[in-house]
């Protein structure tokens, strides 16, 4: 009986030690996508040089177009810049969301192999549940905001 109960456990924490690496390879995925030569990026540093392009365009027509016309277009292209900055702010907040996940992730991975070395399956198990749960969710909130980006550019 001891021994199926062991045989269980360990089965558990192989199962958890198999979601762990799924959820790293996930936020080795989503960190691809945050790269700078990631096409998210360079979406926004077009959308940056637009801004600007059009920034530049308007003001430079701002004789013939007349300066309240311009001032208030230029408004636009302010509020524009200010969403790419927010964008670009959390593409690193993500980034660095990501970092840290991995370090979790790395150390519950750690922490769960002492534990069973220690023959302390259930302990083990508690760990890797507690980073699965943690490190799930910020996948699931990187994913959410990214897809917010998405639709805000569009």
């Amino acid at each position: 009986m001891v021994d199926r109960l062991k045989a269980a456990s360990g089965t558990t924490v192989e199962s958890r030690i198999s979601e762990v690496r799924s959820l790293r390879d996930a936020l080795v995925q989503l960190g691809v996508q945050l790269q700078p030569d990631a096409p998210l990026s360079q979406s926004i540093d077009q959308y940056q040089s637009w801004i600007s392009a059009q920034m530049g365009r308007v003001n430079n027509q701002r004789s013939t177009l007349g300066p309240e016309f311009v001032q208030e277009v230029m408004r636009r292209y302010q509020q524009y810049q200010q969403e790419v900055t927010r964008a670009r702010e959390s593409v690193s907040n993500h980034s660095n969301a990501i970092d840290h996940a991995l370090k979790e992730l790395t150390t519950a991975e750690l922490r769960a192999a002492e534990m069973l070395m220690a023959e302390d399956a259930a302990a083990a198990v508690k760990e890797l549940l507690g980073v699965l749960d943690n490190v799930g969710q910020t996948i699931e909130d990187i994913r959410s905001n990214l897809r917010k980006l998405g639709n805000a550019g569009a």
